[in-house]
C-alpha cells in the first residue's frame, strides 16, 4: 500500500498488518498520482489535505481502477467529500478522529455502499431532484420525491437498513420517511400518443404464418410510448439476453426502437448483437451537451433498421463513467423517449449505480428478471425494499421467471407471494441453446428450429406484453390440408 498523509504516523498502524505491506510515502500532494503510477499499489490511503478540490482521488479512481482508495476527512465539508467519494464508487472513508482498530478493519475488510451511508445522504444522491427540464415542480414524478431527512438519533441508515429487510409489503417505519400518497413516477396517462401506418392501408393488419421472418405490423398502430428497464436483483440471471431478444422482436414487427446498454458493470449488448463502433458508445452519448448530438452515436441494426442501440461492451471501461451524473442519464432517456416508440433499458443490478437508479425512475415498466436460485430471490426482496423505501414506486415493477426447472421447490406462485409481484411471463430453461446464441451473435428470436420454439415464443409473448403489435395467422392441421386440396383442385380442373 501506499500512504499519502504527509508523514508516517500511520506506517506504524498498518504494519501490524501481517499481510500489509507499505511499499510508497508521499509528503507533497502534487506527487500523489506520480506514486501510484510507479508503485500500483493495492490500498492508497489518502487524506484530503494531500488532494486539493478532490481531484487527486478523481484521477486515481479513474486512471487506476484496480488501486482501492482509503480516504480521510478532515475538513468541515465532511458531507459533500462523503457524497464525492460515493458516486465514485468509493465507501472507504474515515473521519479525522478515528480508532486503530477501524482503520485496520477498514484495510482488511472492504465496505459496501450500505455498510456506510446514512439514510439521508443516501437519498440525497440517489434521488434526483426535479429538474426544469426533465420534471416540472407539480408533476407525479416530483411528488413521488417527497421524502424527509431522518431526524437526529433516528438511528441513521443501520437502523434504516435493519428494518429494510424486513419485508416489501410491510410498513415497518424508520430513518424519518413519510408516505408521499399514491403518486408514481412517469404517468401512462401522461405519455404522447404516437400514431403509425403501414401495410396496405387499407386498416387492417397483416397477418402472415409462423416463423421468425414471417411477422408484420398492423396496418395502423397507436402506440403509447415505453420506457422499459430490464433489471434483476443479482447478476448472471439474463436480464440482457431478455432485453436484446425483447428489442428485436419488437424491432421486427415494425416498433421504432431504441436499446441502451446500461449495465455499466457488464457491458455486453454490442456483443449479443456484433454491432460496436469504438467511436459510437454509450460513454460518449452520456456527456455530450447538447442531446441532439445522441443521434451521431446510435449504431442501427443492420437487419431491422428500425432499431437504434447505444452499446458499451469492450470498448468502455465502467470506470469511465465514474463522472456521469444522474441528469446526463435523464436527458438521455427523454431525447429517446421523443424518438422512438419503445425505449429498453439494459441496467446493472446496483441501484447506486447513476444508470440504474434512473433508468428506474424514469421507466414507466420495470421487468425484474429472476429464476429461482434461492439467493436470487433473497437479494431481490432486499432490493425491493430499498426501492420502497427510497420511494420507487413499485406498482410498475413486473417479473419475469427466466430459464424455469420443473419441479423445482420454488414456484410461480411462490415468487409472486414472497416479492408481491405479479409474474408476466415464465421462459424454459434451454441453457445450450442460450449461450450458443451468445456465442454466435444470433439473437433467439431470429432463429427457426423446434428446440427453441417455446423459448423464441416466450420472447415474443414477452415483447406483445410491451406493446401488443406482434400478430401472426396460427392456421390448424386441418385448415391447412383444406387449403392443399383446395390449391390441388385448382390445378387440376381450373
Amino acid at each position: 500500500m501506499v500512504l499519502a498523509t504527509g508523514d508516517e504516523l500511520l506506517r506504524p498502524v498498518v504494519g501490524e498488518l501481517p499481510q500489509a505491506r507499505v511499499t510508497g510515502l508521499v509528503y507533497l500532494a502534487e506527487q500523489v498520482v506520480e506514486v501510484v503510477a510507479e508503485v500500483r499499489p493495492q490500498v492508497l490511503i489518502l487524506a484530503d489535505f494531500m488532494d486539493s478540490g478532490l481531484e487527486t482521488v478523481k484521477v486515481v479512481r479513474h486512471q487506476y481502477p484496480g488501486t482501492r482508495i482509503i480516504y480521510i476527512i478532515t475538513g468541515e465539508d465532511e458531507e459533500r467529500v462523503r457524497g464525492v467519494l460515493i458516486k465514485l464508487g468509493i465507501y472507504d472513508f474515515l473521519p479525522h478522529t478515528f480508532k486503530k482498530s477501524e482503520l485496520l478493519k477498514l484495510v482488511q475488510y472492504p465496505r459496501g455502499w450500505q455498510d456506510l451511508c446514512s439514510a439521508g445522504l443516501l437519498l440525497d444522491d440517489l434521488i434526483a431532484e426535479p429538474s426544469p427540464e426533465i420534471k416540472g415542480p407539480g408533476s407525479p414524478a416530483a411528488r413521488a420525491l417527497e421524502v424527509e431527512k431522518p431526524a437526529e438519533g433516528s438511528g441513521g441508515f443501520a437502523a434504516f437498513f435493519n428494518n429494510m429487510v424486513g419485508g416489501v409489503g410491510r410498513d415497518t417505519g424508520g430513518a424519518g420517511l413519510r408516505e408521499a400518497g399514491a403518486a408514481t413516477g412517469i404517468q401512462e396517462s401522461g405519455e404522447a400518443t404516437r400514431v403509425q401506418a403501414s401495410g396496405d392501408g387499407a386498416g387492417t393488419p397483416k397477418k402472415l404464418g409462423r416463423g421468425p421472418e414471417r411477422f408484420a405490423p398492423p396496418a395502423i398502430r397507436v402506440i403509447k410510448q415505453q420506457v422499459v428497464a430490464f433489471w434483476s436483483g443479482k447478476p448472471g440471471v439474463g436480464k440482457t439476453f431478455l432485453a436484446v431478444n425483447t428489442a428485436l422482436a419488437l424491432a421486427r414487427a415494425g416498433v421504432k426502437v431504441a436499446l441502451v446498454d446500461g449495465d455499466i458493470l457488464n457491458l455486453s449488448v454490442g456483443v449479443f448483437l456484433n454491432l460496436q463502433d469504438v467511436r459510437k458508445t454509450l460513454e460518449r452519448a452520456l456527456k455530450v451537451n447538447d442531446p441532439r448530438d445522441i443521434a451521431d452515436l446510435l449504431l442501427y441494426h443492420p437487419q431491422f433498421p428500425n432499431l437504434a442501440v447505444l452499446t458499451g461492451s469492450d470498448l468502455c471501461r465502467p470506470e469511465g463513467y465514474c463522472t456521469v451524473d444522474k441528469e446526463a442519464v435523464a436527458r438521455l432517456i427523454q431525447y429517446l423517449k421523443g424518438e422512438f416508440d419503445v425505449v429498453i433499458l439494459d441496467t446493472t443490478t446496483d441501484v447506486q449505480s447513476v444508470t440504474t437508479y434512473v433508468a428506474l425512475q424514469q421507466a414507466n415498466r420495470v421487468l425484474l428478471v429472476t429464476n429461482q436460485d434461492y439467493a436470487q430471490v433473497f437479494a431481490t426482496k432486499r432490493q425491493l425494499a430499498l426501492l420502497k423505501r427510497l420511494r420507487q414506486p413499485l406498482d410498475k415493477f413486473q417479473l419475469v421467471l427466466n430459464s424455469e426447472l420443473k419441479g423445482c421447490k420454488i414456484t410461480t406462485a411462490m415468487l409472486e407471494d414472497i416479492l408481491g409481484l405479479k409474474v408476466v411471463q415464465v421462459l424454459p430453461h434451454l441453457p445450450k441453446q442460450v449461450l450458443d446464441s451468445i456465442f454466435d451473435s444470433r439473437p433467439v428470436v431470429l432463429q427457426k428450429g423446434q428446440e427453441i420454439l417455446g423459448l423464441r415464443e416466450g420472447l415474443e409473448s414477452l415483447a406483445q406484453e410491451i406493446i401488443p403489435v406482434i400478430t401472426e395467422e396460427k392456421v390448424s392441421l386441418l385448415e391447412n390440408l383444406s387449403r392443399l386440396l383446395r390449391k390441388k383442385g385448382s390445378m387440376t380442373y381450373g
